[in-house]
C-alpha cells in the first residue's frame, strides 16, 4: 500500500484524486493494516513539500532589497492538504463502521510507539543495532550522498519523505521497511 501511495502522490496532481481517490485508499489501508499510519505520515511530507514550494519564491524575493513582495495564493494548493483531512477523516469513518474497536485501533501503532513498556517488549520498536545497522545507516548515507550530486534538480517532496523517514527508520526497526519502499 505503501508503494501504491508513492506512486499515487507522484503521478496524480489534481483534486479528483486528492479529494476522492486519497481518501477511498487511506479507508481501505486503514482496514487492512495499521501501517497506514506511515502513509498518513507520507502524504504529510508531502503537504508540507507542497506548502514548502509555494513558499519558496515568496521569501527568495521578500529577501531581495526592492518593492514588497504580492502573495498571490495558488489555487491547488489546497489539493493535497485537504486531500490529507479527508483521507483521515474516511479513514476513521471506514474504520468506525467496519472494525469493532472503532478508529481507537488508528492510534494503536502511535501508543506502541511512544510508550517506552512497549519499547522494552517489542524489538522492532527499539533503535536498530548490530550488522544491520550498518546496513541501514551505508544506505541513508548513500542517499544523502546522491541527494547532494542532484542538488540543483532536487525534489522538495522526495528530499523531505526521505529525510522523515530515514529518521523513523533509526528510531525504530519497524519503520525500516517503509523507509526502504
Amino acid at each position: 500500500m505503501m508503494a501504491l501511495l508513492v506512486l499515487c502522490l507522484r503521478r496524480f496532481k489534481g483534486r479528483a484524486w486528492a479529494w476522492i481517490g486519497l481518501p477511498a485508499m487511506m479507508a481501505a489501508w486503514a482496514n487492512i493494516h495499521a501501517g497506514v499510519i506511515y502513509g498518513f505520515v507520507l502524504v504529510a511530507v508531502y503537504a508540507l513539500a507542497e506548502w514548502l514550494e509555494w513558499l519558496r519564491p515568496h521569501v527568495v524575493l521578500a529577501l531581495k532589497p526592492g518593492p514588497p513582495v504580492p502573495w498571490r495564493w495558488k489555487a491547488s494548493l489546497s489539493t493535497i492538504p485537504a486531500g490529507l483531512v479527508l483521507s483521515l477523516t474516511a479513514a476513521i469513518a471506514a474504520v468506525w463502521i467496519v472494525n469493532p474497536s472503532g478508529p481507537s485501533v488508528l492510534l494503536s501503532p502511535l501508543a506502541y510507539s511512544f510508550d517506552p513498556f512497549w519499547h522494552d517488549l517489542i524489538v522492532e520498536l527499539r533503535p536498530p543495532a548490530g550488522p544491520d545497522a550498518r546496513l541501514l545507516y551505508g544506505a541513508i548515507a548513500l542517499m544523502v550522498l546522491l541527494q547532494a550530486v542532484a542538488w540543483k534538480r532536487l525534489d522538495p517532496a522526495a528530499l523531505l519523505s526521505f529525510a522523515v523517514f530515514a529518521l523513523l527508520a533509526a528510531r525504530a526497526q519497524r519503520s525500516i521497511l517503509m523507509f526502504a519502499v
